[in-house]
């Protein structure tokens, strides 16, 4: 594989075997977020099999990466592929089973997750939740085809109470949440979407350190040693402040 062919060049290209489509636009989002991890021994997750051929290609684009594949659809089980890097799980990705087969095979975490499953905001939110906490640090947690949470047939709506897309707007606010200077409770922005009381791990941890918003494309990246969650101290250099002298004690003055 040319280290320098593109997302885009690898589906133009594909003219035989298994089907896969994405929206034109994913691709430049695609190569921002990801060109720079191609040639790293990646864990990585897709929800959403379908014909499979977005399996296929995802293992060429990340020739060492060990990719697993989740589907509802038992059909998946017949899906053939040539090389032993790519695996596939029959089953719902938020049912106790999956979830504890794909811990079993990566043992060691993931780096990327991919959620293009139903886009039904119910699922939406319970798959972000349900692997986000499985990511390394510093690990990408992608949603495809948000435009399904602004439909009400999906569950979702610019208003509506339960949609994902106010749950990851809500992400914002608690990635912000050090500086609020009004009584913080979890309830307020989580509480509707968990009544049974009890919130998921990366909702109570600083484990998220930044959500990109594209259109219909959300990238949730977990928390590490180069992006931390945290504002952190102020860093002040220089030595000269002649508009503003408090903005530092270590100005020098003039007697």
């Amino acid at each position: 594989m040319n280290k320098q062919t593109t997302l885009r060049d690898l589906y133009l290209e594909h003219k035989k075997g298994k089907v896969s489509s994405k929206w034109e636009s994913y691709f430049t989002i695609y190569e921002r977020h990801l060109e720079g991890l191609r040639l790293k021994r990646l864990n990585m997750v897709e929800i959403g099999v379908q014909n499979g051929g977005s399996l296929d290609l995802w293992s060429q684009y990340f020739p060492f990466a060990q990719i697993c594949g989740i589907d509802v659809d038992h059909r998946v089980s017949k899906l053939v592929y040539e090389t032993n890097r790519i695996s596939v799980l029959v089953g719902a990705a938020s049912s106790k089973e999956v979830i504890s087969k794909v811990q079993a095979n990566f043992p060691n975490g993931l780096d990327i997750v991919i959620d293009d499953g139903s886009h039904r905001s119910k699922d939406t939110v319970y798959n972000f939740v349900n692997y986000f906490h499985l990511l390394k640090p510093g690990g990408l947690f992608i949603v495809e085809d948000m435009h399904a949470g602004y439909w009400h047939e999906f569950g979702g709506g610019i208003n509506e109470p339960l949609s994902c897309i106010g749950f990851f707007k809500n992400l914002i606010d608690l990635i912000n949440i050090e500086h609020s200077r009004d009584t913080f409770n979890l309830d307020d922005l989580f509480g509707k979407y968990f009544p049974q009381g009890v919130k998921p791990v990366c909702l109570k941890t600083q484990s998220i350190a930044a959500i990109t918003a594209y259109n219909s494309v959300f990238i949730i990246e977990k928390a590490s040693d180069r992006l931390a969650p945290k504002l952190g101290s102020v860093v002040i250099v220089g030595s000269e402040a002649i508009v503003n002298d408090k903005v530092s004690p270590e100005v020098v003055r003039a007697p």
